[in-house]
Formats: C-alpha cells, sequence, structure tokens
C-alpha cells in the first residue's frame, strides 16, 4: 500500500508500514560561487517512518522526534526541540558532559568570511546548531560542532480498537486534570 507525501507542488508515493523508510529531501542546487563542499549534496532533512503494528504505545515513546548528528554526537530532541539525551556516534552511549540536556534549539548558524547564515527551525548540515540555555533571568546561547545529519522520526501506530490508546493529553505531554465532552445541547459530561 502507498501513501502520498507532498512537498511543495511535489508529491512523492511513499510505502507504508515500512519501519525504517527514509526520505530524503534535498533542496534545488544552490548558486554558489564558492567550492562545493560535502554538505552541498546532503539532505537538509531525513524523515524516518517507523510504523508499528501492535499494542498500545506509551506517550514516552513519541518523545525521541528529532536528531541532530556531529562527528562526535547525537543531539537527541522532543517534539518541542528540548534536548533529551546527548549521545555519543560511535557507541550510543550517553556523554558525560551534558551541557545540553533540557535546552532548547532555536536554530543553526554558518558563518564564512563575509556573510552568516541562519535557519530556523533547525540547522542545515554544515552547520552548527544554537542552543539556548535559561540560567534564572538570563539566557545563554550555545552552539554544537558542525551538524552532519538532521533526522526526523515520523511515529505511526496502527492498534486494534479494542486495545486501550494513550489519549492525545498523554502524547502532547500536558494532561489535563479534567476534560469537558459536549457532544450536543444536553447536559456536559465529564471524562478522563
Amino acid at each position: 500500500m502507498l501513501g502520498r507525501v507532498f512537498v511543495g507542488s511535489t508529491s512523492y508515493l511513499v510505502p507504508r508500514g515500512w519501519a525504517g523508510w527514509y526520505l530524503f529531501f534535498v533542496t534545488s542546487p544552490r548558486k554558489s560561487t564558492t567550492n562545493v563542499t560535502k554538505y552541498d549534496q546532503t539532505p537538509l532533512v531525513e524523515i524516518e517512518v517507523v510504523h508499528v503494528h501492535g499494542p498500545a504505545p506509551r506517550a514516552s515513546e513519541f518523545n525521541r522526534t528529532y536528531e541532530l548528528w556531529t562527528e562526535r554526537h547525537i543531539y537527541v530532541l522532543s517534539p518541542t526541540l528540548k534536548c533529551l539525551d546527548v549521545l555519543k556516534t560511535s557507541t550510543r552511549e550517553p556523554v558525560s558532559e551534558r551541557a545540553f540536556i533540557g535546552a532548547r534549539l532555536v536554530g543553526g548558524q554558518h558563518n564564512t568570511e563575509d556573510t552568516v547564515e541562519i535557519s530556523r527551525p533547525f540547522p542545515r548540515p554544515g552547520s552548527n546548531a544554537v542552543f539556548e540555555i535559561p540560567k534564572g533571568d538570563t539566557r545563554f546561547f550555545r552552539h554544537t560542532s558542525t551538524i552532519e545529519r538532521v533526522l526526523l522520526r515520523f511515529h505511526i501506530t496502527t492498534v486494534n480498537q479494542t486495545r486501550l490508546m494513550p489519549t492525545w493529553e498523554d502524547i502532547a505531554g500536558h494532561p489535563e486534570p479534567k476534560v469537558i465532552v459536549d457532544f450536543d445541547d444536553s447536559e456536559p459530561t465529564e471524562q478522563r
């Protein structure tokens, strides 16, 4: 079975149900006055589709949505662009220096002799990721080494309808104590 993905005015057919399927979106060739670098042919964002069939997932399984890869580190981000973990690229083990944990990604920056290129919300390969680290009333900005890969993990879960699914509040990470559901003009009912 195929699904359709739209990028601008172009559509792509994508196989559904393949865990680990990668889509590579590449910008049109740049007009460059400088030498071509290895990042000119690197996709801006890779999309990994994780399609799981089975029991209802835990809401925490959706937290690890983005990854920024450098030569030595992988920065794991939540859907809200908060850094959850920093791993060694070679071993996937957590690093001891944890300064980026809890920091929020604000974009990317690439400096040349005469220009500064800023990208948002993600850094592009060849630039440095920029994180905002709040300390009291002050905000500090810290950057990574050169980004080699930007990965978006797209989660699809197919569950038998007789099994319990997490609520959208659980998935979004903002549980609400009470939700009022009003389907008609009669008395509203409380649900949770």
